[in-house]
């Protein structure tokens, strides 16, 4: 799966949530300043394990990850080529991962 591929899908799963186009999902915004709830935040740790079918770590999906933060993780857990990283660091943020709760939501 290549890196746009992982974009699109997150750019049409939260486009849904918050009935907007996927065109103004913005990669530097926050999960959080999307305004999505905790029980919204579970459900796209839910859907992604169930799509990529690949278990996340805990605390990936927060409120305070950016939209390309979470897409940057996808690809790191799906060996996307390095090459599509935009300044080819390739490695879970222990940032991200401090954060840890019910599902990987904090």
């Amino acid at each position: 799966m290549t890196r746009s591929e992982i974009k699109t899908w997150i750019a049409d799963w939260l486009a849904d949530q918050l009935s907007i186009g996927a065109d103004e999902v913005d990669e530097e915004r926050t999960l959080g300043s999307y305004r999505l709830g905790a029980s919204q935040l579970e459900q796209l740790a839910s859907d992604i394990e169930e799509f990529f079918e690949e278990p996340l770590e805990s605390g990936i999906v927060v409120k305070r990850a950016s939209v390309g933060r979470i897409i940057r993780e996808l690809c790191v857990l799906m060996d996307t080529d390095e090459e599509e990283f935009s300044d080819g660091e390739q490695s879970l943020d222990p940032e991200l991962l401090q954060d840890i709760g019910i599902s990987g939501v904090a």
